[in-house]
């Protein structure tokens, strides 16, 4: 297994943690973590290895060299940049097509696409004598994540498990605030997005049961 493996399924592992200004988590599949975009990317390298200071997303454009499109798992990375040249937003290449990114408050850490965070404005950057290898056939999956398995539903009030699915919602496109209170807007947000995924008689309501967390985590 390379470190490139290793990169990719410990970044994988980390979607679905929260996204908290300054932090950097543990790393790796401690599990629990919190970060913010340029300190997950720091995590992610310091996991498989790679030591460097705790940066800024600035700090990683400004050491990178511009490059057209990701291709190095662990060296490649997408920044956003803003009118003035500064850099607000980083998140890494984990290889397939694939980034992971700490994308902010609203999201949590979530995995996207190339193609959709180029749609976004991203431009892309390599960093110097980073090499993890290539991506080998028997990529490790991550740990799975386990999901509640009893239902929750309109006025339910444990805080991490509701700003969980709103953080999912908003990932999957239904815009709601995440205030872990499963109000009238997250009811209804749930009850589209299982309208939207699958057949069956379980789509028809507005709580989140063992399938719908499963579909919200994908």
């Amino acid at each position: 297994m390379s470190k490139a493996d290793q990169y990719r399924s410990n970044a994988l592992h980390e979607v679905g943690e929260d996204y908290h200004w300054g932090d950097e988590g543990t790393g790796g599949v401690a599990g629990d973590d919190d970060y913010d975009c340029s300190g997950f990317t720091w995590a992610m390298l310091n996991d498989v290895g790679v030591k460097m200071p705790r940066m800024t997303a600035n700090d990683y454009m400004r050491r990178g060299v511009k490059i057209t499109a990701p291709t190095r798992v662990g060296s490649d990375f997408g920044v956003m940049i803003d009118g003035t040249g500064h850099a607000t937003h980083i998140a890494p290449y984990i290889g397939r097509a694939d980034i992971v990114e700490a994308r902010g408050k609203a999201y949590g850490v979530v995995k996207t696409s190339v193609a959709a965070f180029k749609a976004r404005g991203a431009h892309w950057y390599r960093f110097p004598g980073v090499d993890l290898g290539e991506l080998t056939t028997d990529v490790p999956a991550p740990i799975p994540r386990k999901y509640p398995g009893h239902i929750i539903g309109k006025g339910h009030k444990h805080h991490d498990e509701v700003s969980w699915v709103q953080k999912r919602l908003n990932h999957h496109g239904l815009k709601v605030t995440v205030d872990g209170d499963y109000g009238s807007k997250t009811a209804a947000a749930v009850h589209v997005f299982r309208c939207k995924q699958g057949t069956g008689a379980w789509r028809y309501d507005s709580s989140v049961g063992p399938e719908t967390w499963r579909r919200l985590g994908l």
